[in-house]
């Protein structure tokens, strides 16, 4: 696969973004949902221990698009209400990424991270204040390793630990900007 084009969108997505990311999520719904289950550290406090959530807030960060222009992968933040016992204030992001099969490679993959964290840290003022954290969680067996551990503090994540799914979860400090 040719080179593919990475760009940082949080905070500026125009409507015809939106399009785009509409086309490409309906088209690729299933597998998404199928390599995406879990959803990030949520509040189990219920007493029927079932799962609460907010309504996600899915905002792209950074798109990945094929020389053609189609866009083949996105990494996207949801900005989630957390429970109280995690010690990681009232709310954080949640960072996903996916991207198209027929396109997946380590480079493009390190590429788009890297394209998010250095952008993403620096963009404090357009970020939800009350999120101190940003929250991400290995769910890609093949990258249980130290390589990628290694990979994830060198970016500045610190381990949480693992998940009821059995699932590595890394969090990273964000600074925050109050603007009035």
């Amino acid at each position: 696969m040719a080179d593919c084009e990475v760009e940082f969108v949080f905070g500026r997505a125009s409507a015809q973004l939106f399009e785009e990311l509409s086309t490409f999520w309906q088209k690729h719904q299933a597998s998404i949902q199928q390599e995406i289950r879990g959803g990030g550290i949520v509040d189990k406090s219920s007493k029927t221990g079932e799962k609460k959530r907010g309504a996600p807030r899915r905002q792209p960060a950074v798109i990945a698009r094929d020389a053609s222009g189609l866009i083949v992968g996105i990494a996207f933040v949801l900005l989630r209400r957390l429970d109280g016992s995690k010690n990681l204030g009232s709310h954080a992001y949640i960072y996903r990424m996916y991207i198209v099969k027929s396109c997946r490679s380590a480079r493009l993959a390190n590429r788009m991270c890297q394209n998010f964290v250095d952008n993403f840290l620096a963009a404090s003022v357009d970020r939800d204040h009350r999120c101190s954290y940003l929250i991400s969680k290995n769910i890609n067996p093949r990258l249980k390793n130290s390589f990628i551990r290694k990979y994830f503090i060198k970016l500045g994540f610190r381990m949480l630990g693992i998940d009821d799914d059995g699932f590595e979860v890394w969090c990273l400090p964000l600074k925050t900007t109050y603007v009035l």
